[in-house]
């Protein structure tokens, strides 16, 4: 490869988005969306994002590895005891998962090398 010349990969999706919304680069759409036929900056950050799905994830946690029988009836699953471990175990997942992503909404986004 050339001295200078940086190879991107690019979805094609992301393309025909830049072209199909009049972005400057393809980058330019990431950063912004059209909302009701007028463009806008992107409301939600990552690290929000993130912090919205731990908390939920923690909460659906506590509720099925607590109460598996109740949450799973809000479903309209009956009670049985094979469920109620398997209710248990993905409450334990959904506890993980929060966990992960209350540590995952602090990184911070680098470039993919140092000559980037």
């Amino acid at each position: 490869m050339q001295r200078g010349i940086r190879a991107i990969a690019v979805h094609t999706a992301d393309i025909e988005l830049a072209e199909r919304c009049w972005f400057r680069s393809v980058s330019d759409a990431g950063r912004h969306f059209a909302v009701g036929g007028k463009m806008g900056v992107r409301a939600m950050t990552l690290k929000t994002f993130f912090t919205i799905l731990a908390v939920l994830s923690f909460l659906f946690g506590i509720g099925f590895v607590l109460a598996p029988d109740q949450v799973l009836a809000n479903y309209g699953i009956e009670h049985s005891p094979a469920l109620a471990l398997v209710g248990r175990l993905f409450g334990g997942a959904l506890l993980t998962l929060g966990v992960i992503l209350w540590f995952a909404r602090d990184f911070v986004t680098r470039p993919p090398c140092a000559r980037c």
